[in-house]
């Protein structure tokens, strides 16, 4: 599914930002598509209803928007950690963009499989290590076949 999911393109390393909304421009203006604007506005929506910072560092970030035909994300790993308001008041210094199709069945495994994935400190620490997008999401789907 990672590789469904996130593309080189789509990963951006040692990203600077200096708060929450510019790393959430940053996320979907580099879904590079035509569309990111409805896919940031729906992401500030949910935002407002509550901080999709899991804890523990990880922000993942997401909305369900028509006119997508497949989930798309992306990821970035930020050279500082930023406040993101997540619900253990810790810093994000890994963050998940997932814009999926509304109507998606498959929304709720998407969520829990990079939840689980991102979520495990050891990969975590791998992920802050590595400076390749490719090998990025080669890793990240290593561990998911596991």
């Amino acid at each position: 599914m990672v590789t469904e999911i996130l593309t080189p393109e789509r990963v951006l390393i040692d990203l600077t930002v200096e708060n929450k909304q510019d790393l959430l421009l940053e996320l979907c203006e580099n879904l590079k598509i035509k569309n990111w604007r409805k896919i940031h506005k729906a992401v500030i929506k949910r935002e407002r209803i509550m901080s999709t910072g899991i804890g523990d560092g990880i922000a993942i970030p997401r909305c369900l928007i028509d006119g997508l035909d497949r989930p798309l994300g992306c990821l970035a790993i930020l050279k500082n950690p930023i406040d993101f308001e997540s619900l253990d008041r810790r810093p994000v210094k890994i963050a998940l963009l997932l814009a999926i199709p509304k109507g998606s069945s498959d929304h709720a495994r998407i969520l829990a499989t990079f939840i689980e994935l991102l979520a495990q400190e050891s990969i975590q620490k791998h992920l802050i290590r590595i400076k390749s997008p490719q090998e990025i999401i080669r890793f990240l789907d290593s561990r998911e076949e596991e």
